[in-house]
């Protein structure tokens, strides 16, 4: 007698480990009463496009901020708030990018490639110093430049992190030309 055999072929099971963006979201438990899940953008589930779109947002806050702190009327304070705020920046970005940031790192980081701009600020901030004139005229300058150091170094970090960098393998020398062109358009851009 001759057997039926049927061949059995066995089956692949695949699951997937990233929900798509545009797949509704999952219901709350029913034991919750605040409804259905709310979604968060998180830096992990945001398009690369939106994750760029929202650092030079970030950046574009923080040179406002830079601008507007070089108006700050004692010497050297506006300098600090300057570098201050550049480190928030940096922090932020980091964030974004779900780096993790070291403080000491960044700003070995950011005085190797900015370090003569920011002597020339520190120049225009003593300079408020003198009666009458010097508070005019560094205020005007320091505005600018302020701004223009803030918006170079946040579109360097960007550009770093964007092509999968972290801050340990970050290379300020590399980074140098890219700096100057990227500070010439933020002196455009704050003038």
């Amino acid at each position: 007698m001759a057997e039926n055999k049927q061949k059995t072929v066995p089956t692949i099971k695949v699951s997937r480990q990233r929900r798509r963006l545009y797949e509704p979201l999952p219901e709350a438990d029913e034991n919750t009463t605040d409804g259905p899940a709310i979604a968060t953008l998180t830096p992990e589930i945001l398009p690369k496009e939106s994750k760029e779109k929202s650092a030079n947002k970030i950046t574009m806050d923080f040179v406002k901020w830079s601008a507007g702190s070089a108006l700050l009327p004692i010497p050297v304070l506006d300098m600090t708030a300057v570098v201050t705020l550049q480190l928030m920046m940096i922090k932020k970005l980091c964030e974004l990018y779900e780096m993790e940031y070291a403080k000491q790192r960044v700003a070995a980081i950011v005085v190797s490639f900015t370090g003569g701009i920011h002597v020339g600020l520190i120049a225009g901030s003593l300079f408020k110093a003198v009666p009458w004139i010097g508070p005019t005229l560094a205020a005007a300058s320091a505005v600018t430049i302020s701004g223009a150091i803030t918006y170079a170094v946040g579109k360097v970090f960007i550009k770093h992190f964007e092509a999968g960098g972290t801050l340990l393998d970050f290379d300020s020398t590399r980074m140098k030309g890219y700096f100057k062109k990227q500070f010439e358009k933020g002196r455009e851009l704050t003038e």
